[in-house]
């Protein structure tokens, strides 16, 4: 008989929190950036490796939605490709939060790989777009 695992166990997932000022300090960033985009999460931390160059250069757009000031309280849900440490490019599953830190807007991010999250009836709209997005990259993926 086979265990029962929690999605937790399952999902590879990281949390990241960045100011949205100057240079895009990334202030925490969860162990598990490694398993999912290659680079650990000292090199983040230590800005050896920003976060915002890693994104694709055809989600500018999201990009921009995460990383301008906005107002604090906005939150949602985003797919994303980044290029991993292994050179390759990965699609990611987001969902993000502003609020208002101690010296700026800061905006948390959930990191998801899409391969390892459980499929539900309430994620079919979601997947549609994810879907949509892979079919239309010329990329490599």
């Amino acid at each position: 008989m086979k265990p029962i695992r929690n999605v937790e166990d399952t999902v590879l997932q990281a949390n990241v929190r960045v100011a949205l000022h100057g240079q895009l300090p990334v202030l925490s960033v969860t162990d598990s950036i490694e398993a999912l985009l290659g680079f650990p999460a000292d090199d983040y931390l230590s800005k050896r490796v920003s976060l915002e160059h890693l994104i694709h250069p055809h989600d500018a757009d999201v990009a921009e939605l995460l990383f301008s000031p906005g107002e604090p309280g906005t939150s949602g849900s985003f797919n994303i490709r980044f290029r991993h440490a292994d050179g390759r490019i990965r699609c990611v599953k987001g969902q993000y939060s502003k609020e208002l830190g101690p010296d700026s807007v800061v905006v948390d991010l959930l990191l998801q790989d899409p391969r390892t999250l459980q499929q539900t009836t309430s994620d079919e709209s979601t997947m549609v777009n994810f879907t949509a997005m892979m079919e239309n990259s010329d990329d490599y993926i």
